[in-house]
């Protein structure tokens, strides 16, 4: 079989064809052998550039089988690792970086493996300990590679983020703090990536205010960027929570279908399972639940062809409470999954959606007084509704402050609007029911409680946000005549 491949590298051009040529030497190569492995390696990097990560990994895996330096050895394993991690397959990555271990000598080659150990135990689905590992990697190469070290703090922010930071072994203010105090967060060409790190960090140890400009520019660079790489977790939830954070849905979108375009045409199958989950998301506060269930099909079938878990049912949660799908949202809210600001806000969706006002409350209080990004402010037009209708006027109060502070900051369409219903839907806002009503609406509901005389629940809300130029979040089904009764007696 040996001497068929080298007739085939023989007859193989190393330049019109130099990835074939490649491989056919490495399978006829006897013992190891440094320019094979180096010809394989360039392949591999050929591969990347065409979206090839299978080929990018084969290439990789089988120079280093002929690298006779442990530290050559070493790097392409790793590199091999991340290749497959692309692909969405942690356990083959987890094999790599095994048998990297001896030849991990090199302090930058070290934090690359640690940075690829801790990604794809995250892929597995285990997240506490990996901001920690992340974030002492970054240190220690913080000033022999700057670059690298703040794409490390940026995994370990994305870390924190993906779950519930209380479980982490760092926090998301122990990290905001290292992060602003490490020289190497610092960038005069920041990418989007540092864009976003900064942003964050500023969020949480400085103030909502000083990281708007930080968190749009991330976004709309994320949006634009022609270098985008997904080489790391998904960039498609850290974007939605920036998103939501300043209320950009115009950025969102444009980074959600970015990122949805790049992982398609370059084979990035892991990531595209979480774009695919973030895309249902846009689909669904379009009020395009068709749409945003076929993107939810299409991941279950995605996630059985790299053979990784699905947790159809969190994945699912948000577009079953906006539906009024009630035994099934509670279904899955009782499964012990995980993500639970992510299900407390859909199952606060539910709760007011049935007029379970009290309920709905203490689903979103606890991660409005957290302040998570990404969560906290997504919260706060709920916070006001289902404080005003429940009596609690001082949970009502404290979120519509804070809505004041933050969508005038962020001063986009939908924070604005969002922003105007919330001032219409207490006590104290009566004046904006008028308006509506002078404005020549039709008498529908154009505030999340209904209004004197208004008919319908969700004909007009759309349209009142929009005056206020946003997006606004409507209940998706229509309240029956006896609810509204019921609930119009404020």
């Amino acid at each position: 079989m040996r001497l068929v491949h080298v007739a085939l590298a023989a007859v193989s051009d190393p330049v019109l064809d130099p990835d074939r040529h490649a491989w056919h030497r490495a399978e006829a190569a006897i013992g190891l052998d440094e320019e094979v492995a180096a010809e394989l390696e360039k392949a591999s990097e050929r591969a990347r550039s065409r979206g090839g990560h299978t080929a990018q990994a084969a290439f990789l895996s089988r120079a280093a089988n002929l690298s006779p330096d442990s530290r050559d050895q070493a790097a392409r394993l790793v590199a091999a690792a991340r290749a497959h991690l692309v692909l969405g397959d942690p356990a083959a990555a987890g094999g790599m970086l095994d048998r990297a271990e001896h030849g991990l000598d090199d302090p930058v080659l070290r934090a690359l493996a640690r940075q690829t150990r801790a990604t794809a135990e995250m892929y597995s689905g285990r997240f506490a300990a990996a901001p920690a590992i992340l974030l002492e990697a970054a240190e220690s190469i913080a000033g022999l590679d700057a670059r690298l070290a703040r794409k490390m703090m940026f995994e370990a922010l994305q870390a924190i983020l993906f779950t519930d930071d209380r479980v982490a072994t760092l926090t998301l203010q122990d990290l905001a703090r290292e992060v602003l105090a490490s020289p190497a967060a610092k960038s005069a060409e920041p990418t989007y990536t540092d864009l976003f790190l900064n942003g964050y960090a500023t969020r949480v140890a400085v103030g909502y205010r000083s990281a708007v400009p930080l968190l749009r520019g991330a976004l709309a660079a994320l949006g634009t960027d022609e270098s985008l790489a997904e080489e790391g977790l998904p960039l498609a939830v850290i974007s939605m929570f920036a998103a939501d954070d300043v209320w950009d849905e115009e950025g969102g979108r444009q980074a959600w279908k970015r990122l949805e375009a790049y992982d398609r045409g370059n084979g990035a199958l892991g990531t595209l399972r979480t774009t695919l989950m973030v895309g249902a998301t846009w689909e669904l506060r379009a009020g395009r639940f068709e749409a945003a269930d076929a993107l939810q099909d299409e991941l279950a079938e995605l996630s059985d062809v790299v053979g990784q878990p699905h947790r159809r049912g969190i994945q699912r949660i948000e577009l079953l409470a906006w539906s009024g799908r009630e035994a099934e949202t509670r279904a899955v809210a009782a499964e012990d999954i995980g993500f639970d600001d992510f299900i407390m806000n859909s199952l606060a969706v539910l709760e007011i959606g049935l007029g379970r006002y009290s309920e709905a409350l203490a689903c979103v209080l606890p991660s409005f007084e957290r302040d998570k990004p990404g969560v906290a402010t997504r919260s706060l037009h709920e916070i006001v509704e289902a404080g005003v209708r429940s009596g609690d006027h001082n949970a009502a109060k404290a979120a519509l402050a804070c809505m004041e502070e933050r969508a005038q900051a962020s001063g986009t369409p939908w924070g604005l609007g969002l922003l105007t219903r919330c001032r219409a839907s207490g006590w104290w806002g009566h004046a904006y029911f008028r308006v509506c009503s002078a404005s020549g609406c039709g008498g529908a509901d154009v505030a999340p409680t209904p209004a004197p005389n208004c008919g319908s629940r969700t004909r007009c809300s759309r349209e009142w946000d929009r005056s206020g130029g946003g997006v606004a979040y409507t209940r998706p089904w229509r309240w029956s005549s006896a609810q509204r009764t019921r609930r119009a007696d404020w």
